[in-house]
Order: C-alpha cells, then structure tokens, then sequence
C-alpha cells in the first residue's frame, strides 16, 4: 500500500523557503517567548500552580524513565518502556487550554492559514481523504477533533461526505470555520464537551491534537466512544524518534515544550490498539525535515539556513519509507 501523504512543503520547497513563506519564523519567535512565560526566572522551572506532574507515562503508565533533555525549564524524558518521549512535569491541561489557545493571540493561526501552508495541507487531506473514499465508500459522517480553521471538514464535504462536525479551543478557529467557511456544526470548548455527544460517526480525525494533551489515553477513549461499529480513527503526532528529532534534540522545532507535551513512536500505536480496541490499518510518516538534518550537520540554524546537500544522508523518500518522517499519519479501524 502506498503512503497516505507523498509531498510535504518543507520537502518540496526547502525548509527555510518553506518557513519564510508561511511566516513561521516570526511565529517561532512569538512561541519561544510564550514557553518562557510560563517558567519561574528564579527556580527555572514552570510555575508551581501552573505544572502537572507525571507519576507514570502518559501512554502506558510505566513508572520508570530517564530524563534526555531539559529545554528552557522543560524537561523531556522518555519511558523506559514504551519509549514515548513526554514533558514532564508539563503545563495543566486547563493552562493549555485557557493561556495558549482559548481566546488568546495565537500567530501561527495566520501561519497554518497562509495560501502556502493551504497548498500542501490539501494534498495531506486529499490523501487521507481518497483512501477513505476509496477504501470505505458507505463511510459518509466525519468529526474532526481539533478541526482548526475546518480545511479537512471543508474538503471532506466537496469529496461527499454529507455530515460533518468539529471542535476547537482556539474561539479564532472556530470562527473562521464557522463564519468563513461557513460550516455547521463547529463547537468552541474543550475537548470534555465530546462526552456528552451521543451522535456517532463513521470517521473521527485528530490531525496534531494528541501531542498536545496532557492526558492522550482520556481523549482516545472518547474519540473511539464516538466512532461507530467498524468506524476509523484518523491520528496525526508528532515523531519522537523522527530523523530530525533523534538528530536535532532540543534543538529540534517540535520540542515546544509549553504546547507539545508528548511524542510517539511506532510502538506507541500498538499500545493505543491494544488499550481502546482498535486495530491498525496503515501507519506512515511524512516531512523528512531532511534540509533542518543537513543545515544542523553543516553548523547552521537548521530552520533558516541554505546549505548545500550532504552526500552521506538518507534521501528525503528514504526517511519517509523507513517511518523517519517528523510526522505520523495512522489509520485505525475499531473492532
């Protein structure tokens, strides 16, 4: 089976001209200086009131792991089961919700919505979106959990899809779906809302939204609880064990500290099989990152430098194949 996802922007374009074109520098700077924030400049670490700490792994409760980094009052570690790599302790899921999203200012909103950006977030959903209907044709509802500004909801309608609905703690997100895109059924609010649904779907998309809970196996048992018999998940992480994360550690852009607060693994899926009754269709990975790797190995700024290519790195199609990508894409089917 060929992978779901075949073109990513910082691929095709570079990552520097990538990041220039959809003002990601800018918003770089803007996240940078909200994780400081949230750390007392005395003790350097998060705030006391504002920290959640771990007992176990978020993922599969082990009680040992080894810490790999600190990054500026964020420490990262990894479980020494499971190897799910999780900030801890990590900002209360209420933080998140109310100070980084919310009806805060949030840049890269603009930065996900530039016409860039929108190019090749229509081949990642075209992608996902023809495996569905080509792969389940009778599965015509979608709910997407973290919808954004709604794009995936949007495309999912002009494919056939003849109902669909989303939520969102950005209230900026869901304005623009709403008022913009003009799509029904987008809710504001926390994702504890979806508890009180009693629709079912035939489809439930998490598109990079894990990575941002505190708690991932809590939102999981709902996502599924909304799925209906035989029905597919769609989730979208961030990969701890990426090139460009094995390579770049902290120096690696997904270790946000303050908003991304766990990152998987290939195992890291079996486990969410296993525990919420789900089997794994397909899993793969997109954006190599290899120009952040190669800039990074040359001495560079890996997200805004130029540099010429290394002859001794893996090629961009190589990393994705291997499930080297900076990204998963999994399809998951319940039983």
């Amino acid at each position: 089976m060929s992978n779901l996802i075949n073109s990513s922007g910082s691929d095709k374009l570079g990552v520097a001209n990538f990041y220039k074109k959809t003002n990601r520098i800018g918003a770089r700077e803007f996240e940078d200086n909200k994780a400081l924030s949230f750390i007392n400049p005395n003790t350097l670490e998060i705030e006391e009131e504002l920290a959640y700490n771990h007992e176990f792994c978020p993922l599969c409760s082990a009680k040992e792991s080894v810490e790999i980094f600190n990054k500026d009052g964020y420490h990262h570690h990894k479980c020494s089961s499971c190897n799910l790599i999780f900030v801890n302790p990590c900002l209360k899921q209420g933080t998140i919700l109310e100070r980084v999203y919310g009806t805060t200012e949030y840049p890269f909103f603009d930065s996900v919505n530039s016409e860039s950006q929108r190019q090749f977030d229509k081949i990642r959903f075209d992608g996902v979106i023809d495996f569905l209907t080509k792969s389940f044709p009778e599965k015509k509802s979608v709910y997407d959990i973290g919808c954004g500004s709604g794009y995936f909801l949007q495309l999912c309608k002009e494919n056939g899809f003849d109902k669909v609905g989303g939520i969102d703690s950005l209230e900026k997100a869901k304005t623009y779906a709403s008022e913009v895109l003009n799509l029904e059924n987008i809710t504001y609010g926390d994702y504890s809302y979806l508890d009180s649904i009693n629709e079912k779907y035939d489809v439930v998309a998490m598109w990079e939204l894990l990575d941002h809970v505190v708690l991932p196996n809590e939102l999981l048992k709902i996502a599924t609880k909304m799925l209906k018999p035989n029905g597919i998940m769609i989730i979208s992480v961030r990969n701890g064990f990426s090139l460009a994360a094995r390579v770049l550690r902290e120096n690696c852009n997904m270790f946000l500290g303050y908003a991304h607060t766990n990152f998987w693994n290939v195992e890291s899926f079996n486990l969410v099989c296993k525990e919420h009754n789900l089997d794994l269709l397909q899993l793969d990975t997109y954006i190599s990152e290899l120009s952040a790797v190669n800039n990074y190995l040359q001495y560079e700024n890996p997200y805004t430098s130029k540099t010429d290519e290394l002859d001794f790195l893996p090629s961009q199609q190589e990393i994705i194949d291997n499930l080297h990508g900076y990204k998963f894409i999994a399809v998951l089917q319940k039983k």
